[in-house]
């Protein structure tokens, strides 16, 4: 049975950016994610970011390893093939790599950038560094870089929402920050896939199409 998070995000948390921000992004994630292990797993983050008040891979994969002991549910395979090796005792690097073996090197899927929006809530991580640290987290589990990038930009577009930039800005100043990874997305197709820059390009239609449809309305 899956137990209720313990954390309360919207009550006065210590260096976050405002509570606001924090249940506007747990928000959207729910209405994203169909049966929740996305969201488990970003809570999971933001209560490492909050607790420890760094970034800490660590720590993070600790709380993973817990999870997936005891009910962790809607993982995704890359997920599901690291952890089981890691709870067999090997290192976690070791298992990440073995995994993508496993699994052909198909390991470009969205579950890192699904949980790496509450890497944007905490100010103690600078926007220069976001990118850096996403990467880093989606190496947790998933070998291929695309995954990396992916994360990265969907941190950056958080953070630069979060800091009051309009969309044409946030994209103004994400591509210059992640041109590679804006590159992905661009050469990407829209579809259901779980290929991250195809998922990330899909967001992004759908974004637009109801920006547009907003206007069309007004």
């Amino acid at each position: 049975m899956r137990k209720q998070s313990s954390l309360s995000r919207s009550s006065s948390l210590p260096n976050i950016t405002h509570p606001a921000h924090t249940d506007i992004l747990f928000t959207g994630l729910k209405l994203g994610d169909r049966h929740g292990g996305p969201t488990r797993m970003a809570e999971i983050l933001f209560a490492s970011l909050s607790e420890t008040q760094t970034f800490d891979p660590d720590d993070i994969t600790a709380r993973y390893l817990a999870w997936w002991k005891e009910d962790a549910f809607d993982t995704g395979p890359t997920f599901a093939e690291v952890f089981k090796r890691i709870e067999c005792g090997l290192d976690r690097e070791k298992a990440v790599h073995e995994a993508d073996i496993a699994q052909d090197g198909h390991t470009a899927g969205c579950n890192p950038a699904h949980r790496i929006a509450p890497l944007a809530l905490f100010p103690f991580i600078m926007t220069a560094d976001i990118g850096r640290f996403a990467r880093q987290e989606a190496m947790i589990t998933h070998y291929h870089p695309l995954a990396g990038d992916m994360s990265a930009l969907m941190a950056l577009i958080c953070r630069l929402a979060i800091d009051g930039y309009s969309w044409d800005e946030v994209k103004r100043i994400s591509k210059k920050i992640e041109p590679s990874a804006w590159a992905a997305v661009d050469n990407a197709n829209i579809s259901a896939g779980g290929f991250a820059p195809d998922v990330m390009r899909t967001a992004l239609h759908f974004r637009k199409r109801s920006q547009e449809s907003t206007v069309g309305s007004a």
